[in-house]
């Protein structure tokens, strides 16, 4: 693989953004009662990638659909904590 200057230097600057973005919500929920659900979708994901490591092609697509379908979910059941983030960046 050709990598350039710029190549590593976008990727370092995307990867270092993604993860105090992460970061940072993972202690604006901590404390919440949505936090055992951010707790439980890890749990999904961790076993979503344990699936794709062994090939199981039903769990794999049974677990994709799941996560499909959460977008919509994660929006109503993180409402207040979305509200309060919302206040929060307007007030900064």
């Amino acid at each position: 693989m050709d990598w350039n200057l710029q190549a590593i230097w976008r990727f370092v600057v995307e990867i270092t953004i993604l993860t105090v973005g992460f970061y940072y919500a993972f202690i604006f929920m901590r404390g919440t009662r949505g936090w055992p659900i951010v707790i439980g979708f890890g749990v999904m994901l961790g076993i979503f990638l344990l699936t794709a490591l062994l090939n199981l092609q039903v769990l794999i697509f049974l677990l994709r659909n799941f996560f499909a379908v959460s977008a919509v979910a994660v929006l109503v059941i993180f409402q207040p904590e979305l509200r309060r983030l919302l206040g929060e960046l307007g007030n900064l």
